[in-house]
């Protein structure tokens, strides 16, 4: 029977007054909508007018992503060739994200910044609780540590991924044929290892993708989502689980040599949403005030007529403002990448950390507040008519961008799905590993002496050596190759040599080979840029402790890290 709307007193009070009993639930109707409009604007803050984006949003749901802002292709195509793309199976994601599912709630939860191996936790990450053996077995005499531990020091995974692989729940059929392990999307919630369909799956375990400022949505902030429940977390932040950044060699051609500066204005804008939170509006005035000449085209102080085409014309002036519409951390949108593809000089309000996206040092002007306008302002003015200062700052186009710069961009080469494919594979095998003890293949005394990740030899001399096994895989790839340290040879140095010594042997073909534009990747000679904890974020990788740089860092590592595993960066 179905619940009355009113209480038993007001019912009886409604008694013989059909009219009362009709009003009442029309009202309790009303209400009802009320709260469920409500409810959509607390989880679509994309319906409220606050923190626009400058760009059209294609959102369809609160943790979705504007899947055009996330360019790049497994092989370098944008979605404005999916068309051409499709046929070789290379079509891209559509706009969809969405929380995550998984079978096992504590296999991803909380696997925040702190449980990573960032700066700031990296002594504590660096241990590891894993099924390997206390003592050091010893090989037999003329047997080398290095052949015993490729035998020996194997797990039998359950799950192959080239058979069964990633199942994601998603709003389009895609299948990440380049990916480096199986990942299928697919519209449906069954069977799945992770949802990106909003509302739908049985866990609560979840995932939020997004390429929106925090400031203008704070529950996009990396902490925030992992506290609210949120176990992956993708953003333009580079200390999210899975980055996704605006940038990609896919996107943008960023070393199109720059043309004639032939305008009469020194800088050119394009802004529409014109109630960002920052100050971008009034140092546009403030330039125009001190004679800096900027021919403004977008929504907003637009002196210029509008529908001009924005490439075709930002290469006529020699800087260009990239004012954001938020001033955070990694938040660096097209706005700057533009710039850089039109071989104008950046002028940066936004990022504070615009630095670790420049292409060389030097290569932009950043305004950090309100009292630096004066300064940059004049600093244009000396440009204009310094013609070999000005040409210092782009001299990138012509001798290459820096490898910080390389190591950066070429994260996109491999996109953020397929990424996040390799991350939840990664975690599925880590836990398989340390749940499943009984299944090591162990050298010597049986599986209960779990895995031996060392092992002891003696030189023609009569030294004792320990050969340490290390597990290393270059970023953007699944599966590990086996690296081996010696005792005594624990440096950056021995790591470095021994990691380009197998994958050169291999003929390894670096993820960015065939994705950078031809001139930056000519060369077939690998290069070690970084080495860091497979876990660690991508801010600690490039920039921060994560990284091995020191022969302490490394000697850490391996004894703190038995079967340590490891990400490369090449460049």
């Amino acid at each position: 029977m179905p619940r009355p709307l009113l209480s038993s007193r007001a019912a009886s009070h409604s008694a013989g007054r059909p009219g009362y009993l009709l009003q009442h639930r029309w009202t309790a109707i009303f209400i009802f909508v009320i709260l469920y409009v409500c409810s959509l604007l607390a989880f679509r803050p994309d319906l409220v007018d606050i923190g626009k984006s400058d760009t059209p949003r294609q959102t369809t749901h609160p943790f979705e992503s504007n899947s055009r802002k996330d360019k790049t292709l497994q092989h370098g195509r944008s979605d404005k060739e999916e068309t051409s793309a499709s046929d070789r199976g290379l079509r891209r994601q559509g706009v969809e994200d969405d929380p995550l599912y998984m079978g096992d709630g504590k296999l991803l939860r909380g696997v925040g910044p702190q449980d990573r191996g960032v700066a700031e936790g990296a002594p504590n990450a660096m241990k590891d609780t894993g099924n390997w053996s206390a003592r050091v077995p010893e090989v037999p005499a003329g047997t080398m540590c290095e052949a015993w531990l490729t035998e020996k020091d194997r797990f039998k995974y359950g799950r192959d991924f080239s058979v069964n692989p990633i199942r994601v729940g998603s709003l389009q059929q895609k299948v990440w044929e380049q990916c480096s392990v199986g990942c299928v999307f697919s519209p449906t919630t069954e069977a799945v290892d992770g949802n990106l369909i909003d509302g739908r799956g049985a866990s609560d375990l979840r995932i939020v993708r997004t390429m929106e400022s925090e400031t203008n949505y704070p529950m996009y902030n990396v902490d925030a989502a992992h506290s609210a429940g949120f176990s992956v977390v993708m953003t333009t932040n580079l200390n999210s689980d899975v980055p996704v950044g605006y940038f990609s060699w896919a996107e943008y051609d960023i070393m199109t040599p720059p043309q004639v500066k032939d305008s009469p204005s020194a800088a050119v804008a394009f802004i529409s949403n014109c109630a960002a939170r920052t100050f971008r509006l009034a140092a546009i005035e403030h330039f125009q005030s001190l004679g800096v000449g900027v021919d403004s085209y977008g929504g907003c102080k637009r002196n210029k007529p509008a529908g001009a085409d924005k490439q075709k014309t930002l290469p006529h002036y020699k800087f260009c403002l990239a004012f954001e519409n938020s001033m955070e951390e990694d938040y660096v949108t097209e706005k700057y990448f533009q710039c850089l593809v039109a071989g104008s000089v950046p002028v940066v309000i936004g990022a504070p950390n615009i630095d670790d996206f420049e292409p060389a040092p030097g290569s932009h002007l950043r305004i950090a507040s309100e009292s630096d306008m004066d300064a940059v302002a004049q600093r244009i003015t000396q440009l204009m008519v310094n013609e070999e200062e000005y040409e210092r700052m782009l001299r990138w186009k012509r001798e290459g961008p820096s490898d910080k710069f390389l190591a950066l961009v070429d994260m996109a080469a491999v996109h953020s799905s397929c990424r996040l494919c390799i991350f939840l594979a990664t975690r599925f095998r880590e836990q398989e590993e340390k749940d499943a003890a009984s299944q090591w293949v162990s050298g010597q005394g049986g599986a209960s002496d779990g895995r031996p990740c060392r092992c002891r030899e003696r030189t023609e001399s009569g030294e004792e050596v320990t050969v340490y096994h290390l597990y290393v895989r270059e970023r953007g790839r699944f599966e590990f190759e086996s690296v081996f340290l010696r005792s005594g040879a624990l440096t950056e140095q021995a790591l470095k040599v021994a990691v380009l010594r197998v994958f050169t042997a291999k003929g390894h073909v670096p993820v960015w080979k065939n994705e950078r534009p031809p001139i930056l990747a000519r060369s077939n000679v690998l290069r070690v840029y970084s080495i860091y904890p497979v876990w660690a974020t991508q801010r600690a990788a490039l920039y921060g402790a994560a990284a091995l740089r020191t022969d302490e860092q490394v000697a850490a590592f391996v004894h703190n890290k038995p079967c340590g595993k490891l990400e490369v960066i090449f460049v």
